[in-house]
């Protein structure tokens, strides 16, 4: 398929110049089709329908394993959001008093409460200051590393600013110490390539209702194997032990894969959604995806100095990605902002900035739609 086609996928873009990717993204066609395929089929049939569900969630766990270059379905689990997956790392590590773990500042707090509340049992929480851009280095967070530090927990990319971590970098300084290397993935899976193995990533979640076009409800954790047994289930149900339909036992234990952090019945319809959303990642292909964000997003940022714009992103090898922030002197952000959604072109206002994400999906058209809009400063 040509991106031109591609594009078709999306019934919204047909209408509307869309650059919220990083709020939430709008539904494919294949990804509304699959989940009015569980509906009419659950509204029909009811029940018994089970095992084609169940099919569904095994297939979306391989997939997502595929996408993160997990070892296999094993270590992914279903959950309802990234919150879910971050609280199950954050609570379930086995840390003592006096232990610590480090986050940078300017997260999404999806990645920082959760670490945060640890303080309460007496676990350090040390931060990484940001420079510019939202910049930080693997030394800086080397720097913080002690024999007490227990985990690195920090995103891929930035939400407000775009500035992609080096995980690679990060990952081998914590897996040389024992450190568990925790990554919230959501602003760029699906979007830029990952690979945990690679990485020497411990353990990521991701929703994907983002970058993965997929719908809000379901969302991804992966645990490295090795880690599994350290990192206890957040909650437990029928659902999380080793055979879950033997409904006359409660003596069971813990399923032996990430499955243990499934408490119960999942969201049967997200998961289908989920699957034919990942597929249509699968099949344009990561690598080119991020060949064209890298292309779309250069444009726009000449595009937007010429118009006297001032952009903040981040433009270091291996530090852009979808996100570019950008400000028009002397306009209010989100007065900006609702001005393009009355235009039907679609834009955050983050900071007190503007936030255009940028997916394979737009075009050039997109942008020339957009800086046409844009008022002068």
């Amino acid at each position: 398929m040509e991106w031109h086609e591609r594009r078709d996928l999306f019934p919204m873009l047909r209408e509307w110049t869309y650059f919220s990717w990083a709020a939430t993204a709008c539904l494919s066609t294949p990804a509304a089709e699959a989940m009015k395929k569980q509906i009419d089929g659950a509204t029909a049939l009811g029940g018994t329908q089970w095992k084609d569900w169940y099919k569904t969630y095994d297939l979306a766990r391989a997939a997502a394993a595929r996408l993160v270059g997990a070892k296999g379905p094993g270590e992914i689990a279903l959950l309802k959001n990234t919150s879910e997956g971050v609280s199950t790392v954050a609570f379930g590590l086995e840390l003592e008093r006096g232990d610590n773990v480090i986050v940078p500042r300017g997260e999404f707090p999806a990645n920082a409460y959760p670490w945060l509340a640890l303080q309460q049992r007496g676990i350090e929480v040390r931060r990484v200051e940001l420079g510019e851009h939202g910049r930080f280095t693997p030394r800086e967070i080397e720097a913080l590393m002690d024999k007490r530090t227990r985990a690195v927990a920090l995103s891929f990319v930035n939400f407000a600013t775009g500035f992609r971590a080096d995980l690679a970098a990060v990952g081998k300084r914590c897996r040389a110490r024992g450190i568990f290397f925790f990554v919230d993935a959501i602003q760029g899976l699906g979007a830029l390539p990952l690979n945990v193995e690679a990485m020497q990533i411990d353990g990521l979640a991701a929703d994907g209702h983002k970058w993965l076009c997929g719908p809000e409800g379901q969302a991804i954790l992966y645990i490295r194997e090795a880690w599994q047994p350290r990192v206890a289930p957040l909650s437990r149900g029928w659902w999380s032990v080793e055979m879950p339909g033997r409904y006359d036992r409660d003596d069971q234990e813990l399923c032996k894969t990430a499955r243990r952090y499934e408490c119960g019945t999942l969201a049967t319809v997200a998961a289908y959604g989920f699957l034919a959303a990942l597929e249509v990642i699968d099949h344009a292909g990561v690598e080119e995806i991020a060949n064209r964000i890298e292309h779309l997003t250069g444009s726009l940022v000449e595009r937007l100095r010429a118009h006297g714009c001032n952009v903040f992103r981040a433009e270091g090898p291996g530090e852009w990605s979808g996100i570019v922030s950008f400000e028009v002197p002397g306009r209010d952000a989100r007065d900006v902002a609702a001005a393009l959604e009355a235009e039907k072109i679609l834009v955050n206002p983050r900071g007190g900035r503007l936030r255009a994400a940028v997916h394979a999906w737009n075009d050039e058209h997109d942008l020339d739609r957009l800086m046409g809009a844009l008022p002068r400063p």
